[in-house]
């Protein structure tokens, strides 16, 4: 029978792993540069993870930190603070601190069962309580969500794609795949069928791009390749039937349903859903 604590702690190793790889031949400057409209970058990645490693997995179950978050002290977290790194933190800084607070999650892992209470400080008070099973799900899930954005960046950087790509074709072939998905797409557009309205997905793909202001966890839809192709594409809203429809004005008429803000480990679950759903617009 399949050990589920073991499972999830190797899924997690496996996602920190990935996340490490994707600074490999890096300089200093490509390794800390924001790459989307809103800034993601792949030490901001690690440096928040880390942040979240030490979080969930430790000061949640009365094991802190053993050394100071200067973010975190001095509350630039809530700015975002987590999510770059400042000139005086060196790529090899950020990079340590993450595996010195994947070694402390680990720690938790190995010597708590899964169903070991723990309280996550920053939430609601009435829905603080939870357990390390809840947490581990967590961490594994706020991972492998950053290893993918981590994948987009490194490809935007120097076009290193992921393990897979070597073993789908070379070269000439991608560009085949790359022109069959756009032809895909502007058969779609062409034709002018609905399109379901399906959250970020539909409106970031209807949305003029210089009027977009992502959530953390939709940065990646922003990235200057998706950019490129939501440029060109008519502005539609959502109508009263459920699909999108042109809107006449020329202008998308679709609303944020929260301000954005960064993402921070102490935010209740249900919270979060509303905080990072939403979509912002600027005038």
């Amino acid at each position: 029978m399949t050990d589920l604590k073991a499972e999830l702690h190797r899924e997690l190793r496996a996602g920190r792993a990935g996340l490490l790889s994707k600074l490999d031949g890096l300089t200093a400057y490509d390794m800390r540069r924001p790459m989307t409209p809103t800034a993601t970058n792949l030490l901001g990645l690690v440096k928040h993870l880390a942040g979240l490693e030490y979080g969930y997995l430790g000061a949640s179950f009365d094991r802190p930190a053993p050394e100071p978050l200067a973010w975190v002290e001095d509350g630039s977290i809530w700015e975002g603070a987590d999510m770059w790194a400042r000139p005086d933190e060196s790529g090899k800084y950020i990079v340590e601190l993450y595996r010195r607070a994947c070694a402390h999650a680990d720690r938790t892992i190995t010597d708590l069962a899964l169903d070991t209470p723990g309280q996550v400080p920053h939430w609601p008070e009435d829905r603080r309580a939870t357990t390390l099973g809840v947490l581990l799900v967590r961490m594994v899930s706020e991972t492998a969500r950053h290893v993918g954005h981590a994948d987009v960046l490194r490809e935007l950087i120097d076009g290193e794609a992921g393990p897979d790509h070597d073993g789908f074709g070379d070269e000439a072939e991608w560009r085949r795949y790359h022109a069959r998905v756009q032809a895909a797409a502007d058969t779609h557009r062409a034709s002018g069928g609905p399109v379901a309205c399906r959250g970020l997905d539909a409106l970031f793909d209807r949305l003029p791009h210089r009027r977009i202001a992502a959530s953390p966890h939709r940065r990646i839809a922003a990235s200057p390749r998706r950019r490129r192709q939501v440029r060109h594409r008519t502005p539609r809203a959502c109508g009263p039937n459920g699909v999108h429809e042109p809107d006449r004005s020329g202008q998308a008429v679709l609303r944020a349903t929260a301000s954005p803000q960064p993402h921070r480990p102490g935010l209740d679950p249900e919270a979060e859903g509303r905080e990072f759903g939403g979509l912002g617009l600027l005038a």
